[in-house]
């Protein structure tokens, strides 16, 4: 299983501040595929690199994996990881 909860990423400040992903939150039910879609600049990329923890989020948040799973990446294993940022 897979469960994001208040997910977000802001890049820029001010006037310039972007919200690329806002406060998402979804599970996965584990053997169930999911598709990320949408328009261009929606946040699609923003939201996989912070799954897969090429990225660290803005706002305090929390992403759950397999952790147990032999056939686990190391960017899955890294997701399943709990963090809060400053």
């Amino acid at each position: 299983m897979l469960q994001v909860t208040d997910l977000a990423k802001t890049f820029g400040s001010g006037d310039t501040e972007v919200k690329a992903v806002d406060g998402v939150t979804f599970t996965v039910p584990t053997g169930v595929f999911a598709a990320v879609v949408g328009r261009s600049g929606s946040g699609k990329s923003t939201l996989l690199s912070l799954l897969g923890a090429l990225d660290k989020p803005t706002a305090r948040s929390s992403a759950r994996g397999p952790t147990t799973s032999s056939s686990a990446t190391g960017a899955t294993r890294s997701a399943s990881c709990s963090r809060a940022t400053t």
